[in-house]
């Protein structure tokens, strides 16, 4: 990590976070600006808690739910202002991966929440909203904030009506998600013309309406997407993208992490690679009033050999507007597609750690004040969890307070020195997530973010008290006055 990045991220991590990271925002009272801080506070120290729980009194829980029902309030605003720290974090990185992913959020539980829609097909029952957050990651892994978070619910007349969907133009479609995270991203990168960012996108994005726009976009980010449609390609013999990339020699191998799936561990996947240039049609239903002429991309396969019985191979092809001319470059691409995985975590993180679907508020409108400060929570659990695993020579005062290391050192150790004056980021972060659950063996890696935020909440409690018998003075102590 270079010093300038960490330079930059010195806010995000000091004790007083929240104050940098919702200082630029433009409210028209100023205490609102106050509340903000006092609520995301709340939430970051006790991110599992409900919204009375993590406020930690009546009143100021009353204050919480009066500011979310605030008509004056923007959940547009809180993220407007972190978006104005990212983009000084985007500026001391040499590139940022800005990923974008959609996620559902089901509050079927909460049936008397207004505004909310249905989640899935006809006959299913749930009720929620939709969130299509856009991350930027730094070349390193580190998450440096969100570029953009989108919120919608679907309308329930609409439900089943697919077909009536799917001939609407796609500024009327959910679709138009896509294009407006890499518009958000081409705003950034306006404002940092020396900082390349490449926006990432899974199958789901493959729609020629976004590489037209990448096209249109005079010094826009690269784009960089998995294809799901096998594509006509331009060339005067009939011919698609996946079969024109089949016939192309292999450049050459490498390897990749696969996660853990439900039925089958981790494993390492062994690829082949492929790459060439090629020219995309636009689709037949592509109205003649648009521009028709062919979009140039260059095609990367990376195809699994040898595969454990019984698994799916690794198959991907990825588009990118970015040149590959050889075969590192093609190696490339096909890592920071892997940081696509990264945005998962991330919703994990919202949904399981932050409980934003146990949020129970009167209407969709309230409940998009209250997801950003879950969203910014779940990102600096993110950004802790992601420093603690690659950077082990970190000094643990750039994230922990020092009554905080006090507290957590004569929490675990019997009979409690003070913390040595060299911890680590990455040692504070294991005995932090030691709170949390982790047992920290040789065998168990790195914590993860489920033990990390577990621990963070506990960390809270345990400095209060801490702090609060420190500062109290010692009990005498009563003298034998019985007889002897």
């Amino acid at each position: 990590m270079s010093a300038d990045l960490l330079s930059t991220l010195s806010d995000a991590l000091a004790s007083n976070w929240a104050d940098h990271e919702l200082e630029d925002a433009d409210w028209v009272d100023q205490r609102l600006q106050q509340r903000s801080v006092m609520i995301l506070n709340s939430f970051y120290h006790r991110p599992m808690a409900s919204i009375p729980e993590a406020c930690g009194s009546p009143a100021a829980a009353k204050a919480a739910y009066r500011f979310l029902e605030n008509s004056r309030v923007s959940g547009q605003e809180i993220l407007a202002s972190h978006g104005a720290q990212t983009q000084q974090r985007l500026a001391s990185a040499h590139l940022v991966l800005a990923v974008q992913d959609t996620t559902s959020l089901d509050h079927s539980t909460h049936p008397a929440t207004e505004g909310l829609g249905p989640l899935n097909h006809q006959r299913d029952t749930t009720r929620g909203f939709f969130l299509h957050t856009t991350l930027a990651f730094s070349a390193q892994r580190l998450p440096l904030g969100l570029i953009q978070a989108q919120i919608w619910a679907r309308d329930p007349e609409q439900k089943g009506k697919k077909k009536r969907r799917a001939q609407l133009p796609i500024a009327e479609k959910e679709s138009q998600k896509w294009l407006r995270s890499y518009q958000a991203c081409a705003q950034f990168q306006a404002q940092l013309p020396q900082t390349p960012i490449v926006n990432i996108g899974d199958r789901e994005s493959d729609i020629f309406e976004l590489f037209d726009l990448a096209r249109s976009t005079p010094h826009g980010p690269a784009l960089l997407v998995r294809a799901q449609q096998d594509r006509k390609l331009a060339e005067p013999e009939p011919r698609r993208l996946w079969d024109f990339l089949d016939t192309q020699p292999v450049a050459g191998n490498t390897t990749v992490g696969i996660r853990k799936q439900p039925k089958h561990p981790a494993r390492t996947a062994h690829l082949e690679i492929r790459f060439a240039a090629v020219e995309l049609q636009p689709p037949q239903a592509w109205p003649a009033s648009r521009r028709t002429d062919p979009v140039r991309l260059w095609a990367v396969g990376a195809q699994e050999v040898h595969p454990p019985r019984g698994i799916e191979p690794v198959c991907w092809l990825l588009l990118t507007t970015l040149p590959v001319n050889n075969l590192p470059e093609a190696l490339e691409k096909v890592q920071w597609y892997c940081l696509r995985w990264e945005i998962e975590v991330f919703h994990k993180i919202l949904k399981s750690g932050c409980r934003a679907e146990q949020r129970q508020l009167k209407s969709l409108e309230n409940l998009e004040r209250c997801l950003p400060f879950d969203l910014l929570v779940a990102w600096r659990v993110h950004l802790l969890t992601r420093l603690g695993r690659d950077t082990p020579d970190l000094p643990a005062t750039v994230a922990f307070a020092p009554e905080e290391l006090q507290a957590l050192y004569a929490f675990l150790h019997p009979a409690p020195p003070e913390p040595p004056q060299d911890l680590s980021l990455q040692q504070a972060t294991v005995l932090v997530a030691r709170l949390g659950g982790f047992l920290a063996r040789k065998r168990d890696g790195h914590p993860g973010p489920i033990t990390l935020w577990r621990g963070l909440q506990r960390l809270h409690d345990i400095t209060w008290a801490f702090c609060a018998a420190r500062s109290s003075p010692s009990p005498t102590r009563k003298k034998n006055v019985g007889k002897a």
